[in-house]
């Protein structure tokens, strides 16, 4: 009994010395926040949302948190000032979204002083793939709009 034991012992620990070595270079390959792949460990999230309205934004912006920096080294134009097609980043739980991560989501409406804007996206907090509709958010000092660029500048 015990040298059945052990020789299937050793056939499972083989078995998996093999698949890491076989997956571990894939593994180390793979980013840490979101790319365009279907069935990416983001799906459901804020930014894989906003990739799939937003064609002209590489999927290397990180975290939600992180999309105002990486908007800036890719020298996309973002401001307090939103306007329709917009990415909305909201930072620091403002408006009840995650502090931790932040939220990203496509500016879909606005209010004639600009001062209040409507957003559409995945609510990743819920994961169920639904497009949230968020009407008549104040712009505040936490939330920056990413906007196209200027075909002017290309």
């Amino acid at each position: 009994m015990f040298k059945r034991f052990s020789a299937e012992l050793y056939k499972f620990i083989l078995h998996l010395s093999l698949c890491v070595q076989l997956l571990l270079p894939v593994l180390l390959l793979l980013p840490v926040y979101h790319t365009r792949a279907e069935g990416s460990l983001q799906a459901c999230q804020c930014t894989d949302y906003v990739y799939r309205q937003r064609a002209d934004i590489p999927g290397e912006m990180g975290n939600a948190n992180q999309w105002v920096l990486s908007a800036s080294f890719l020298g996309l134009p973002f401001d307090h000032t939103p306007q329709p097609g917009d990415i909305a980043v909201i930072l620091n739980g403002e408006h009840g979204f995650n502090a931790e991560y932040g939220h990203v989501a496509i500016v879909i409406g606005i209010n004639r002083a600009h001062t209040r804007f409507d957003i559409a996206g995945y609510d990743g907090l819920k994961g169920d793939c639904m497009v949230e509709i968020y009407t008549g958010l104040p712009v505040t000092t936490n939330t920056v709009f990413i906007h196209r660029k200027s075909p002017i500048y290309e």
